[in-house]
Formats: structure tokens, C-alpha cells, sequence
């Protein structure tokens, strides 16, 4: 689906956010938040108009046109997309995260309750960070940067900002070099907005290591607390972000559900998009 129009949204606060548009304007709102990486360039399908949303994929703070907002908590997002959605003229709208972007959809669900009509989760990558036990369930080497932002948390957020610094200088260097490299062999066959998305991420301003802090600490709030629906979507077979840990956050939300595709991993199969795209615009 081509971008309707691109643009930024003045918070209260005078940062920007910056959002792509897409589907059919005046349509059933929806506010999608992307992965990691991710940006306001995502496919989102031809089904999104035909299912009669209107969907504005919003960067969050630091990404593509957003202005960053050092120390920023999973919480802090909600007062962002409650002024983002005041400026787009949305009272009450749907909310929908791919992969990092899940546990935002979650906690707009949390804190803006009377806002949102449902939640949608693909492919949602789910840490319980102050459950050391559930640790086992999370892959490398995600699990040992966790134990090891909870021994030494400075520590490790310079190695990943030093990491995350290596990659933007890398982009700047040569993008196209950086684009295969981080794709390998897929890099021939990846949708060509994967390069909007690399150059959302890594084109921008240096990150310093606050930046990098809420990867590992908890949301600031339980899923049992999450009182809107909330939907998922998950491959068997993600070995990025594992089953295990999304069956558990199903079980924990009072009103959750989940549908299970098998043999599929991270990166959904499109024939799903349908079935998700149904239950937002059935959501008032």
C-alpha cells in the first residue's frame, strides 16, 4: 500500500512525531507502531483500505522524523500517542504493534482505556524483565544482555550504544554495503521500504546509552491491568520472539487472545493480514 502522505504531529510538549499515513481517510483510526527497526515506511498491505481503516504509523522518539526524548520509559509512549491522536482528531481509535512495537500497543491499552477500542499484536516480542525465572524462554543473546544490564546496567548500555553507534557510522559509510550485510542472503528479496526503515534507524543523530535503558527494564505496569482486548497473532516457528513468552502474557491479560500460525517465524505470512484487519475495524 503506498504512503498517503508523510508528516509530523506537534506534541504538547513541542517534540514532533513523525507518522506515515495509509489506507482510506475518514476510515475506522488506527495507531500502528513498528519494530526495532522500524519507521513510518511500513507495508501494511492494499487489505488496509479495503478493510476501511485509516491507519498512521508513528515513529517514536528518535526515530526517522520524531525528535528523540533521552530516558524515555514504555509508559512515556502513552501520553505521546494520547497527544498524537489530540492532533489527528481521534477520540477514540485502535491501536496495533509489530514485533518491539507490541508492548506499546499494550501499554496504550493500559493507560488510555477509554481511548482504545483493541489492541493487535504481531509478532509481539514480550519480556518479563523483573521475572528473572522467565529468562530461560528468551533467546540469544538478548538473555545475556538482560543478566548483564541487571549485574552492571551502565555497562551494558555503552555496549549497546556502541554497538547501535557502530551500525549508524556503518549506514553513513555505505548504506547499500550495510543493507546486505544486515540481510545476507535475503537482501536481494526484502521489500525495497526495509531501506527506509535502515535509514529511519541508523541515519539519524547518534543514540547515547539512556537511550537504550527501557530495552531492559520492566513496562511499569502488568498485563493483568490491561483491560482492553487484546489480540495476537505469533508463528510456531519465531525463534526471534518466542511463543512461550506470548502464551504467557495470554494468560495473564484479562481479555486476551491468541491465534497461533504454524510453521510460520518472525515475519508473518501477508494471508494473515486479513484476519487482523478485520478485528480493527470491527473495534468501536
Amino acid at each position: 500500500m503506498t504512503c498517503l502522505y508523510e508528516g509530523t504531529v506537534q506534541l504538547p510538549d513541542g517534540r514532533r512525531l513523525g507518522y506515515g499515513e495509509y489506507g482510506r481517510r475518514g476510515g475506522v483510526p488506527v495507531l500502528f507502531f513498528h519494530g526495532a527497526p522500524g519507521g513510518r515506511a511500513f507495508d501494511v498491505g492494499r487489505e488496509v483500505a479495503e478493510h476501511g481503516l485509516w491507519v498512521f504509523v508513528l515513529e517514536r522518539p528518535g526515530v526517522g522524523l520524531s525528535d528523540r526524548r533521552p530516558g524515555a520509559t514504555v509508559l512515556d509512549w502513552v501520553g505521546d500517542v494520547a497527544g498524537a491522536a489530540d492532533a489527528l482528531g481521534f477520540e477514540r481509535f485502535a491501536v496495533a504493534g509489530v514485533s518491539a512495537g507490541g508492548r506499546y500497543a499494550l501499554a496504550c491499552g493500559h493507560g488510555l482505556p477509554d481511548r482504545v477500542t483493541v489492541a493487535v499484536l504481531l509478532s509481539a516480542w514480550v519480556v518479563f524483565a523483573d521475572e528473572p525465572h522467565m529468562d530461560a524462554l528468551l533467546p540469544e543473546p538478548f538473555r545475556s544482555e538482560l543478566q548483564g544490564y541487571r549485574s552492571d546496567p551502565q555497562g551494558q548500555l555503552d555496549a549497546r550504544c556502541a554497538e547501535v553507534r557502530a551500525r549508524c557510522e556503518s549506514w553513513v559509510r555505505d548504506p547499500d554495503g550495510f543493507h546486505r550485510e544486515f540481510f545476507g542472503a535475503a537482501a536481494d528479496v526484502v521489500p525495497p521500504f526495509w531501506l527506509q526503515l535502515l535509514a529511519a534507524n541508523y541515519g539519524g543523530p547518534l543514540p547515547s546509552p539512556v537511550d537504550f535503558a527501557e530495552e531492559y527494564e520492566p513496562w511499569g505496569f502488568s498485563a493483568s491491568e490491561v483491560s482492553v482486548p487484546v489480540r495476537l497473532w505469533h508463528g510456531d516457528a519465531d525463534d526471534s520472539a518466542p511463543l512461550a513468552m506470548v502464551e504467557e502474557l495470554v494468560r495473564r491479560l484479562p481479555d486476551g487472545a491468541l491465534t497461533v500460525c504454524p510453521g510460520e517465524g518472525h515475519f508473518l505470512h501477508p494471508k494473515h493480514r486479513a484476519e487482523w484487519m478485520r478485528v480493527l475495524a470491527a473495534a468501536r
